[in-house]
């Protein structure tokens, strides 16, 4: 259930959203673990799934099924050509590996990024913005990661990949971590921001800003955050960065 829930008042409860149930000819047995909202939860996103989870999972936005383009979001469903998709033909998982959580962020004006897997084999990501697509496993490159070409870097996540934890502001800044099981070797990682590199498994940092290299990336942690719009139009980052030993 998803219930908001009066700090002065516990007592006062308000079901937003409860499993079972239906929407229109839509059932479903139970929701995601994670309901993402923004700071006033009054637009929200979660997943509706079925018993086994399979064709008929689909996402709700503020209590209705969510459609992206004209077309629910809903395992099975055809990605409609106008959302910009290269190579992915439907939506066929909106589980993530960690379970049913999926990865969505929204704001206060209703603008959204949602993480949906889709064929072939439900391993490969695809990010939607606005209705559009922002990243697309095999397809996007953002480039700017050091030693990594755009073929470098397609290649680095073409093996299962994902994306975890997106993450928006009310500006409409955004950012992604991106994970895939690289061709390269070992586990690619990459954070993005606006479409720009922030930090990834090939960044190497100077530390203590002596002009000298310190140490390379080997991963970048599951959760990070952004912060609102500063005055000078930058966005701070926020994430925990593990090293390789020197």
């Amino acid at each position: 259930a998803y219930l908001s829930v009066s700090v002065e008042d516990p007592s006062d409860i308000d079901v937003i959203f409860l499993a079972p149930g239906s929407i229109g000819d839509r059932s479903f047995d139970f929701i995601s673990q994670r309901v993402y909202a923004e700071r006033s939860f009054e637009n929200f996103l979660l997943t509706a799934f079925q018993e086994p989870q399979g064709p008929g999972d689909f996402i709700v936005f503020n209590g209705a099924p969510f459609e992206v383009e004209g077309t629910v979001v809903e395992v099975g469903n055809a990605i409609p050509a106008s959302v910009g998709a290269q190579n992915a033909e439907e939506y066929s998982s909106l589980t993530s590996t960690e379970g049913p959580t999926g990865a969505f962020a929204v704001n206060g004006r209703g603008e959204y990024l949602i993480n949906v897997f889709t064929n072939p084999g439900g391993d490969l990501a695809m990010v939607i913005r606005n209705g559009k697509v922002l990243f697309e496993s095999g397809v996007t490159c953002f480039e700017g990661f050091p030693g990594l070409d755009c073929d470098a870097f397609r290649t680095a996540l073409s093996g299962i990949s994902r994306v975890q934890e997106p993450a928006l502001n009310e500006a409409g800044d955004w950012a992604l971590r991106l994970r895939g099981d690289s061709a390269l070797g070992g586990d690619a990682q990459f954070l993005v921001l606006n479409g720009k590199p922030v930090v990834g498994t090939t960044s190497v940092l100077d530390l203590d800003g002596d002009g000298t290299v310190d140490l390379g990336v080997r991963s970048v942690g599951i959760r990070y955050a952004i912060s609102e719009r500063n005055c000078d139009g930058t966005v701070d980052v926020y994430a925990t960065i593990s090293f390789c030993q020197s």
